[in-house]
């Protein structure tokens, strides 16, 4: 694949058969065509997305979505409608493929005394209920300042699921802060976290601004791009 990350910028759908899943195409065109299905596809989720961390592969295997938490103290007065939201996204989801799978990832700080960076709640999975029950476990607390472990997060993710070779792999960031970067103690940085999404085939990475509470429609909006 060729491309790069800043070219990444907002297309028309193209025609049918759609180029997307052409795994000789440039992978600019990847991603603009990944996110544009992502528009059609989820239309009440995604009015805002847009590959600015790394692009879709083509998904000849499956399709699996992992969604990565915020559990901090300042979630808690929008806790329960991210975690709506994030079961709805899951279920839209696993509707639409079906060889679909949803994961769940949460994080809080890694320098703040709390009680782990990050974890997996549910590995890469096809039932509904059991990633129901996994976000319904999450309460918010902890986090302490204001930028939080993001990134520890995402690598969480990106580590510990099940990612089937060939699919369409994609991470879902739902936060109302910043991530640190770097960040202390694991020394995990933007680069190198966009580094290894690439190395995983690769995994398109979405941010989610849930710094107040907003129609879906809004929901959605993309990490800032990598300068």
């Amino acid at each position: 694949c060729t491309g790069h990350i800043t070219d990444l910028a907002e297309a028309n759908c193209p025609g049918q058969p759609c180029r997307y899943f052409d795994p000789n195409m440039d992978s600019a065109w990847a991603a603009r065509e990944a996110a544009c299905r992502l528009k059609v596809q989820l239309p009440s989720f995604a009015g805002s997305f847009n590959a600015t961390y790394d692009q879709f592969v083509s998904g000849q295997t499956g399709a699996d979505l992992a969604i990565v938490f915020d559990s901090t103290g300042s979630m808690s007065g929008s806790i329960a409608n991210a975690q709506s939201q994030a079961a709805a996204l899951a279920q839209k989801w696993l509707s639409l493929y079906s060889n679909g799978r949803v994961g769940l990832v949460d994080y809080k700080d890694v320098d703040q005394n709390d009680p782990y960076a990050a974890r997996v709640d549910l590995g890469l999975s096809s039932d509904v209920n059991a990633f129901q029950t996994a976000v319904n476990g999450l309460s918010a607390s902890g986090g302490g300042d204001t930028p939080e472990a993001q990134l520890s997060g995402i690598m969480t993710a990106l580590d510990g699921m099940s990612w089937a070779s060939g699919a369409t792999k994609a991470v879902v960031v739902i936060t109302d802060a910043p991530g640190k970067d770097p960040e202390p103690v694991t020394n995990f940085t933007r680069d190198s976290v966009e580094q290894h999404a690439r190395s995983l085939d690769p995994v398109a990475i979405y941010g989610v601004n849930f710094s107040s509470p907003q129609s879906v429609a809004h929901w959605i909006t993309p990490l800032p791009p990598l300068s």
